[in-house]
């Protein structure tokens, strides 16, 4: 993206810090939009139906996080929590569909940022398995 574009995103970012240990999200409560790392970093956990809580995933800077909230409006799929402190930017969704509405090229990159990362995600998953 050029700089103008990102200026106007991170015109539509609120910072939230997190020190280490606290929860950001909990999963199967309502999405709430994305989240990118800054600085710190994210333990992503899941619970399967009887089983503990399993740490699935550790995010770092520039990656991101919470982007399924925003194409299906599904709930959280994991829990994360703040693995160190941790600064976020945060766009919710009302304003991350207000800015693909109003900018289209900043649509299409971003969305095509986020389809990429699920396409690598799912990926991972597959070779898990």
């Amino acid at each position: 993206m050029k700089d103008d574009e990102i200026a106007l995103v991170a015109e539509n970012c609120e910072e939230k810090y997190y020190p280490g240990g606290n929860t950001i999200l909990i999963e199967n409560a309502p999405g709430k939009g994305l989240f990118l790392i800054r600085s710190g970093a994210v333990a992503i956990n899941k619970k399967g139906p009887g089983l503990p809580e399993k740490r699935i995933a550790v995010l770092k800077e520039n990656d991101f996080f919470g982007e399924m909230s925003l194409v299906d409006k599904s709930p959280v799929s994991a829990s994360v929590a703040a693995a160190v402190d941790s600064a976020l930017a945060y766009i919710s969704r009302e304003k991350f569909e207000h800015l693909i509405t109003a900018h289209p090229v900043i649509s299409s990159k971003l969305l095509l940022a986020v389809a990429q990362v699920l396409s690598k995600r799912l990926r991972q998953a597959d070779e898990r398995i």
